[in-house]
């Protein structure tokens, strides 16, 4: 009986077994990423409420003008010229954020401004405290947020004042003044989405489970024919397959050791305080964290956290994590990722070649010219943009949609498991960085345009393409739900760096035709050098769009893309179509300047699609060169490959030059003999105080990514609570008031980094005479770098 409902079962089951396992598999990844990911929300505290009625309309009153008057809890601000001011006097706690919310009907005619802000004499910082309503004319409703920063020797209660200067006519009712309290403390919602996502991860592994077993049940069937399967696995070429990825190893590793054969990889390839120190930042957050980029050694009181700033890159954090099992230095872990990278960019390109029909050894050396593209070698600041290795296979499936030959058929096993591969391949690039899975749906977006235009006269399968969209969506989305949970809790940051940018940026930023044809930046031949050099000093919006040379080889591939679309040849067209449309949507003025009007200006840099272009423009000359194989003899044939190799490689790269070690291991000793002589744990207070990750100085984070045991203040998160109560402190003018401050926070030391003062901070002048200040109080530094750029006193 059993067996009978098993066959009937397994029946009923097996047309579906291959969508239901890659959908499982998509589940256990995304509700296992949450399980992992949603609880270290809970680890940001936050503030809670603790007093409703801190300051009730009853407690105010007005002082200045007879003709202002509370009535019935509504405050009536006549015309009049002058101040119009009511106050009520409440208690000040320390870190204690107050909650303002108000209706107001604003009887004028124009719009005016209600300030609103704490006040306790000349010499409190009201103007820190001030924040300020535009009332427009009507009935409309505000709230916002007060932060109170009690310092030793202040007042224990200040006033807490409304006021304008306008001629205006407003009521202001249902006044709500609520004092918020700093706090770790768990949340419903984080508790409710983790659960969520633990039930639905058991659901998705049972039916996976259940899917293998039906596999090994099918497997016992097949084992009767066996014979015929051995032929079947004969019939696979594995040994071209593996002959062609060993290859493009072994050249991959040869020229990576050419090019940076004097490089120390325990120490880093660049060092010029800019971008990648923020770079190494990471890796020693992986390293000690995990992937979610939250830590308890960064960010001051608070911990540093970077849920204003959403980021798609858990397999690029799952890398750097794995390697970190082998190494503690972030400077090799970096390194080695950043290494690795060329491999996969490498393999995977051979990989996507392979499946479009290009033959091996094309394959080989065109793989090995991608791998080396002028853009990864360039952006080692930006490490987590050479992780371009996954648009290949998203490309693949573009070519494969603009064909028409993603799609569901009924009755056609083979068919359909061949388009669950392609849903789970597309599922895969959303995992390598926002920017890449943008660029993913945009050529699928494109392709299936392709498609529809090409098919107008036939059945063109548009919807099936749309789930290979919705599939880099999914990994998207579950990526980023903890900072849509972060912000559900702490309210959307209108500082943060996303919001910052500006939508024109697609403009400054986008990508430029001569750019892709001019020769990289610091080319090996000088005339070349000079031409790349002339252009970027003379010609506008030349910024990181630099690295968007494609090289001598992949430009020919794409001025031959163009040409072919004005040729009547149908070969290969789709390529052609798909690099054009890439071309469209990334140059300035282009599809995707028009896109930033719609989307939110965090996709700003358009010029980033140039990896997609160079991997078109490279298939194309595979297509090219394979065309014309067959009237060339083997010999000469093989000669001509190494030609383009050696030419493309030469033409690409650039030898690695290693920066000022003797600057690099003066900085690395002064914060070990911070961390010798300071307790674990001890807090440090980073002058000058920058914002993170706005404002640049990414070299404050030397202090931590060198130290082990010691906490820094540099990495809060850019107006949030902890880096105001840092800019605030920062900017006192009394050093013995900042010291009490600090001290009463829990701090041990200061750490002063000279450069980074005289550039934000006003320039050499400046920067001696707050150390000479810092000196009258403390005394002189207690351990001071090598070079001198470095100062530390300790607190304590």
């Amino acid at each position: 009986m059993f067996s009978s409902i098993w066959n009937h079962n397994y029946k009923n089951i097996k047309k579906y077994q291959t969508g239901i396992t890659t959908f499982s598999l998509i589940g256990l990844i995304v509700f296992g990423l949450l399980v992992y990911t949603v609880p270290f929300v809970d680890d940001i505290p936050s503030y809670i409420a603790v007093d409703n009625s801190y300051a009730l309309p009853s407690d105010f009153s007005d002082t200045d003008s007879e003709l202002d008057a509370i009535v019935d809890d509504v405050f009536l601000i006549a015309p009049g010229e002058g101040l119009k001011h009511f106050s009520a006097e409440v208690p000040l706690y320390d870190k204690d954020e107050l909650h303002i919310s108000f209706q107001c009907d604003n009887k004028s005619l124009t719009p005016c401004i209600l300030y609103v802000d704490l006040f306790s004499g000349p010499d409190f910082d009201s103007e820190k405290m001030q924040i300020a309503f535009t009332l427009l004319p009507g009935i409309m409703s505000y709230d916002n947020n007060i932060t109170v920063f009690l310092m030793k020797g202040d007042p224990s209660s200040a006033l807490l004042r409304l006021f304008t200067f306008d001629n205006t006519d407003l009521e202001l009712s249902n006044l709500i003044v609520e004092r918020r309290s700093l706090a770790y403390q768990p949340r419903t919602i984080i508790s409710v989405t983790t659960t969520i996502a633990g039930i639905a991860f058991l659901i998705c592994l049972f039916l996976f489970l259940w899917n293998v077993r039906l596999k090994i049940h099918e497997m016992r069937h097949a084992i009767r024919k066996i014979r015929s399967n051995i032929s079947v696995l004969r019939r696979i070429k594995w040994k071209p397959l593996l002959s062609v990825f060993l290859s493009v190893i072994i050249i991959v590793l040869v020229t990576m050791l050419i090019i940076y054969r004097n490089a120390d990889i325990r120490y880093p390839l660049s060092y010029s305080g800019g971008d990648e120190m923020g770079v190494y930042y990471f890796g020693k957050l992986i390293d000690e964290y995990g992937i979610t980029l939250t830590g308890h050694r960064t960010g001051g009181f608070s911990g540093a956290d970077l849920y204003d700033y959403p980021y798609s890159d858990s397999l690029s954090f799952l890398l750097v994590k794995i390697i970190g099992f082998f190494t503690d230095n972030p400077f090799l872990i970096i390194n080695t990722f950043y290494f690795l990278c060329f491999f996969l960019a490498g393999l995977f390109c051979a990989a996507a070649m392979l499946h479009l029909g290009i033959s091996p050894f094309v394959t080989v050396v065109l793989s090995s010219l991608y791998a080396f593209t002028p853009y990864i070698q360039i952006r080692y600041s930006h490490m987590w943009l050479v992780t371009f290795f996954m648009i290949p296979i998203g490309l693949t499936v573009a070519v494969e949609i603009a064909k028409g030959t993603v799609y569901f058929e009924r009755g056609n096993p083979n068919n359909n498991r061949r388009y669950f591969r392609i849903i789970f391949s597309s599922f895969c690039c959303a995992f390598t960085g926002l920017y890449y899975a943008y660029f993913t749906c945009a050529m699928f977006s494109a392709a299936i345009v392709i498609n529809i235009v090409n098919n107008r006269k036939k059945k063109a399968h548009m919807w099936y393409p749309l789930t290979c969209i919705a599939a880099v969506l999914v990994g998207v989305i579950g990526q980023i739900i903890p900072n849509l949970l972060y912000q559900s809790i702490h309210g959307i940051n209108s500082g943060s760096e996303v919001l910052l940018r500006g939508r024109g940026d697609s403009e400054i930023y986008g990508l430029k035709l001569v750019q892709l044809l001019m020769p990289r930046p610091s080319h090996r031949i000088a005339l070349f050098s000079k031409l790349a050099q002339k252009y970027s000093s003379m010609y506008p919006l030349v910024n990181e769009n630099m690295t968007a040379s494609l090289g001598i080889i992949a430009s020919i591939g794409f001025v031959t893309s163009i040409l072919i679309l004005l040729s009547t040849s149908s070969a290969a067209k789709e390529i052609s179509y798909l690099n054009f449309s890439a071309f469209f949507i990334g140059t300035i003025g282009g599809l995707g300047s028009l896109l930033s009007l719609i989307l939110p200006a965090m996709i700003r840099c358009y010029n980033r699609i140039s990896v997609v272009i160079m991997f078109l423009s490279l298939v194309q000359i595979g297509y090219l060169i394979d065309k014309f194989r067959s009237k060339l003899p083997s010999s000469v044939f093989s000669v001509f490959l190494s030609v383009i190799l050696l030419v493309g490689l030469y033409d690409q790269t650039a030898t690695f030059v290693n920066p000022d070690f003797s600057t690099i291991d003066s900085d690395i000793m002064v914060v070990k003999e911070i961390e010798h002589n300071m307790p674990a744990d001890s807090m440090i207070f980073q002058i000058p105080c920058l914002n993170w990750p706005s404002w640049g100085g990414y070299s404050s984070f030397l202090g931590y990514v060198n130290s082990d045991t010691l906490r820094w203040s540099f990495g809060a998160a850019q107006n949030r609570v902890e880096s105001d109560w840092q800019q605030y402190v920062s900017h006192l003018s009394d050093e013995e008031r900042m010291v009490d401050t600090l001290l009463e926070a829990g701090y041990s030391g200061i750490y002063f980094n000279k450069n980074l003062y005289s550039s934000f901070c006003g320039g050499d002048d400046q920067t001696q005479a707050k150390i000479e200040q810092l000196n009258s109080v403390l005394g002189e530094p207690t351990v001071v770098s090598e070079n001198g750029n470095i100062c530390f006193w300790s607190l304590i």
